[in-house]
């Protein structure tokens, strides 16, 4: 007979195999969570039932499809692929958008010539703070821009 597995991985053990068609399961009856399987628990003064499981420890039983090894790895390769397929719409989607980051830095700069340069070089949170937006976004906002230049200015001047 061949070994079957859970969905996870995990062997069946003994469980007994129902056959419905082509699929194959076995009835799994966990206990309840909240009380841990006891029905009661001490939440309340009286040590009342859980209201989860009804007092009986036990959640409603359900049916958990078995698969042989062979259905498992076919599984687990889809899954890989599906995984696969999801990195890269998010790799491109990324790179799109660093494109778009890059695009705006660049119209940026041309218009403010240097000062990204100045602001890079420059010291404190305040600097820092602007550098890592415009490193996020591509550009800054006006008022940031006239507080910049009007900082460059007074530098120069001393």
């Amino acid at each position: 007979m061949t070994e079957l597995f859970f969905r996870s991985g995990s062997p069946i053990g003994t469980a007994r195999v129902h056959v419905d068609g082509a699929r194959r399961f076995v009835v799994v009856q966990p206990s309840c969570g909240k009380c841990g399987g006891l029905g009661h628990g001490p939440w309340r003064q009286d040590g009342g039932r859980c209201y989860r499981c009804g007092g009986c420890g036990a959640l409603p039983a359900r049916n958990e499809t078995v698969y042989d090894a062979e259905a498992l790895d076919k599984l687990r390769a889809a899954q890989e692929k599906r995984d696969a397929k999801k990195a890269a719409k998010q790799a491109a989607a990324e790179a799109a958008a660093q494109a778009k980051i890059d695009a705006a830095a660049e119209q940026f700069s041309a218009a403010h010539p240097g000062l990204i340069d100045w602001l890079r070089a420059k010291r404190g949170d305040f600097f820092e703070s602007l550098s890592e937006q415009f490193a996020k976004r591509g550009s800054l906002a006006d008022a940031q821009v006239a507080a910049l230049v009007r900082i460059r200015e007074q530098d120069a001047e001393r």
